[in-house]
């Protein structure tokens, strides 16, 4: 038994035993390094690529220029790793990545065939970095190249990688090689110094006759376009001495001109037969170049059209203008001219234009409105000056007003009779302007309304308040007092009383005792039983006595009713106390329903009038359990509650002391300029006051909360 257990175990040791011959292989690195060419894997020092592929490092804008490269880069990952080991220019990390068989294909971005648009050799990865040990270790493993690796060489400025591509692959540049050189040039911010290497590939393709001038250019014109925009002289004499006259066309010295790229501008003249146009000169002028204008003027011919004078003019080229004032016989564009330098205030310049083109310089209504609107005064001046019955539009001077320039403001009040209209007087109110306003009156009186009245109490402004109202009360109105009154503004108030008394009613007192101001009270005359009402309601119990004391007016059960539905304990003792009008069955229900604990028991010990059935039920809905503790303990008898005569009281009283703000005849403003403000008061929180007594206690629907009376009874 034994001996079959041994004979087991050794057969099991035997079977995981190599062979001499396998452990021979193994230990061969000659042959292990042959087998391990035909297997799947990569080697770990290559790991840290393939893990970070899906960061896009900012190695991207490097291909930018070759958009089939870069879309490569973003989507294809052995793109990605290809690139980022190139960038180390570690030949022994290319040789390894090289042996990885699956990353050794050409780069498809599609399964289009071999060395289509939609693919990349390696090689032409390679040329991007312009390593040229890495390049020539993968020609001699076979690789191949396209056209893309000479164009991508040469616009990253890779000489010795363009020439390797050159001699070893007899590879040639696509149609695109200078229009990609030429783009890599204008993305690059770095110095001409830096960029050495471009023109270093651009003259090998010349001279070397890899490019040549009856070949296929595509995008000529922009590739000279952009050298002139980037100022590159040498590379424009390079294709000038090497016969490239596809390159050259008529705007070419019309783009230096622009630039004011004199030194270009030059070379186009002495050696290029094109010709220009009068956009040289034009577009030199208004960039404010004056060498290059004085090159043209003294060496071409071509000359200039009036809009370099007129853009040079309204660009502030002051030294440009005088030169082609002088030298030029074009003169300026009107109105345009003087209507951009009076929005602009360049007033030297303009003083310039109307001394040298006064028989052809129009000032407009534009001219002096945008003057007028941005606050130049001198401008303005100057304007008026050159044309005294120019009428400014209307609105101009408010919308300056509006910004704060009140130096024209004040010019346009004394010069200027159109711009003083009610809308400025208005905004000169309001703003509080007194020395402004003084002198808008001074000349134009008649524009003063019973609306500027009202926009002086609106103001705040004391100086412009009183000077108005001293001058012009008899525009004032019995409701401009009641808003003096609402304002307590006792100056004001005793001007009326002196001067206009007729103005002073009742509704006058009724709004200085609702708002307590027991000192002008004195000023006013007899009211009616409104007035005490009002000072109860609102809890002026010194006023309440004074009106007591003194008018014969009286009240109504409204004073009481509203002192107690506001909690104004001591002023429903002293009505109960002095007056017999007693209140209504509101008092209680609404003391109640607004938590008055003390009102309610004074009622209940001192009054008569309450219904309680109503004032528990009021206590119920809302929870109030104290009051409905001490409404159980007084019989509930049946309802006695009255209709409530108050309702829209205050509202109606409102817009009876105030309805004067408005007028409804016509706008306060008339129409300077085709609008119309039809502003008014009757959204200004100052204006009225927002308590209302719309609250009713007439008619109590039996609800629900009936019920809880029951644990009452």
């Amino acid at each position: 038994m034994r001996s079959s257990y041994e004979t087991i175990q050794r057969k099991r040791r035997r079977t995981f035993q190599a062979s001499p011959s396998a452990t021979r292989v193994l230990l061969d690195l000659g042959l292990m390094s042959f087998v391990a060419d035909y297997q799947d894997g990569i080697y770990l020092c290559l790991r840290p690529y393939f893990l970070g592929h899906k960061v896009l490092p900012g190695r991207l804008d490097a291909v930018l220029g070759d958009n089939m490269m870069a879309l490569l880069y973003v989507s294809n990952r052995r793109a990605r790793v290809w690139l980022n080991v190139l960038a180390e220019h570690d030949l022994e990390l290319v040789k390894r990545l090289v042996r990885c068989k699956e990353l050794a294909a050409p780069l498809r971005l599609s399964d289009a065939p071999h060395g289509t648009l939609s693919s990349r050799e390696l090689l032409d990865i390679a040329s991007e970095v312009g390593d040229v040990p890495i390049m020539t270790y993968l020609h001699d493993q076979g690789m191949g190249c396209t056209s893309f690796a000479m164009d991508r060489a040469a616009a990253n400025g890779h000489l010795d990688a363009l020439t390797f591509l050159h001699h070893t692959q007899a590879a040639l540049p696509s149609d695109d090689v200078l229009y990609t050189m030429v783009r890599a040039l204008s993305r690059c911010s770095c110095s001409r110094d830096h960029n050495v290497g471009q023109f270093a590939c651009m003259r090998y393709l010349i001279e070397a006759a890899i490019v040549t001038p009856n070949a296929a250019i595509r995008h000529g014109d922009e590739v000279m376009l952009s050298l002139i925009q980037l100022g590159r002289v040498d590379m424009v004499r390079l294709f000038h001495e090497h016969g490239f006259t596809q390159l050259f066309r008529s705007g070419a010295l019309d783009a230096a001109a622009s630039r004011g790229d004199l030194a270009m501008v030059t070379f186009l003249h002495a050696h290029r037969p094109e010709r220009a146009t009068t956009a040289a000169m034009d577009l030199a002028a208004t960039h404010g170049h004056l060498d290059v204008v004085r090159f043209l003027q003294t060496q071409r011919d071509e000359g200039c059209t009036p809009r370099a004078l007129t853009a040079a003019t309204t660009g502030g080229h002051f030294e440009v203008v005088a030169y082609l004032h002088a030298n030029r016989p074009e003169r300026w564009l009107h109105p345009e001219t003087i209507d951009a330098l009076a929005a602009h205030g360049d007033l030297p310049m303009l003083q310039f234009v109307l001394a040298n083109d006064e028989a052809n310089a129009v000032v407009t209504k534009q001219a002096l409105s945008a003057a007028i609107c941005r606050g130049h005064v001198a401008m303005v001046a100057c304007l008026h000056t050159a044309r005294p019955t120019l009428a400014a539009r209307r609105m101009a001077v408010v919308d300056a007003l509006d910004q704060g320039h009140l130096g024209v403001v004040e010019y346009v009040l004394l010069h200027l009779p159109e711009g003083r209209t009610s809308r400025l007087l208005a905004g000169l109110v309001r703003g509080g302007h007194a020395t402004l306003v003084q002198s808008f009156v001074e000349v134009q009186s008649d524009a003063v309304s019973t609306a500027t009245l009202w926009d002086a109490l609106a103001s705040n402004d004391r100086v412009t308040m009183t000077y108005l109202f001293t001058r012009f009360l008899h525009l004032s109105t019995a409701y401009l007092v009641n808003r003096i009154v609402q304002r307590n503004d006792k100056a004001l108030l005793d001007l009326h009383v002196k001067n206009a008394p007729e103005l002073i009613t009742s509704s006058a007192l009724h709004i200085a005792a609702k708002h307590g101001f027991l000192r002008l009270l004195q000023y006013l005359p007899e009211g009616t039983h409104r007035a005490m009402d009002l000072a109860a309601e609102h809890g002026h119990l010194r006023v309440v006595k004074y009106l007591h004391t003194h008018r014969d007016d009286g009240c109504s059960t409204y004073a009481m009713d509203k002192a107690a539905e506001h909690g104004h304990l001591s002023t429903v003792k002293f009505l109960h106390a002095h007056r017999d009008e007693g209140c209504t069955s509101h008092a209680l229900s609404l003391a109640v329903r607004n938590n008055h604990l003390k009102v309610a028991s004074f009622l209940l010990k001192h009054r008569t009038e309450g219904c309680v059935l109503h004032a528990l039920t009021s206590a119920c809905q809302r929870h109030l359990f104290p009051l409905a503790n001490m409404l159980r303990q007084h019989p509930i008898g049946p309802c006695c509650c009255v209709s409530s005569p108050y309702e829209g009281t205050a509202l109606r009283e409102e817009r009876e002391w105030f309805t004067g703000m408005v007028n409804r005849d016509a706008p306060w403003y008339p129409s300077d300029d085709g609008d119309s403000d039809g502003a008014s008061d009757e959204g200004d929180d100052t204006a009225f006051d927002s308590d209302s007594d719309d609250d009713s206690d007439g008619g109590f629907p039996y609800d629900p909360f009936h019920r809880m009376l029951g644990w009452f009874m």
